[in-house]
């Protein structure tokens, strides 16, 4: 068996072959269509425009348009509100420190 389609413990193929997006899919109008994309929104997910596109994940945005990646975690735009008063706290917390101790930011530096 290749290791295409060798399966884990006897089950379902680890991998198999995409039907749904065409093989040929870094053509002239696709590649504008990404650059397009980009143009929109420039922090927009490589997999974002892969589905609206409808074409493999990385091919145009790496090759055909000499693009890389510079960050893979996801970075929320905007806190919730807990995450907010988590925030707001800790500073209060910091605040009431170095009101208490003008000295506390000197004495617990890192070294």
């Amino acid at each position: 068996m290749s290791g295409l389609n060798a399966s884990d413990k006897g089950g379902t193929p680890l991998k198999t072959p995409r039907t749904d997006w065409p093989t040929t899919a870094r053509t002239p109008d696709n590649i504008q269509k990404v650059k397009e994309c980009l143009a929109k929104n420039r922090r927009v997910a490589v997999r974002t425009i892969a589905e609206e596109v409808r074409i493999g994940r990385d091919l145009i945005v790496t090759q055909d348009l000499g693009k890389r990646k510079l960050c893979y975690r996801l970075v929320p735009h905007t806190l919730r509100s807990e995450q907010m008063q988590l925030r707001l706290d800790a500073c209060g917390d910091l605040t009431d420190m170095t009101d208490r101790d003008p000295n506390f930011i000197k004495h617990h530096r890192h070294r």
